[in-house]
């Protein structure tokens, strides 16, 4: 789904992981996939560059991942050359 932006498997399973478990963190998402913290922490951060998670409202150190509808959309208007926020 998210391989056209350059996201490889690790990252998308992670972004999917998020999108069913909200409520999970770093070291949930590294025991669920077997991966090192290191290596979730990075693909976060690729995640937040391309807006698919954006900060909690309440919790200021917790990410939540954007619906993919709604990431799109965005991509889609970046890509133009407008952001909307």
């Amino acid at each position: 789904m998210l391989d056209a932006l350059g996201i490889d498997t690790r990252t998308e399973s992670i972004y999917r992981m998020l999108l069913q478990h909200a409520d999970w963190g770093v070291a949930e998402l590294a025991a669920s996939l077997a991966l090192p913290e290191a290596d979730v922490r990075q693909a976060l951060g690729r995640l937040s560059e391309l807006s698919l998670l954006r900060p909690s409202a309440t919790e200021h150190a917790r990410l939540h991942a954007v619906s993919p509808e709604l990431a799109m959309e965005s991509l889609d208007v970046v890509s133009y050359g407008v952001r909307v926020r």
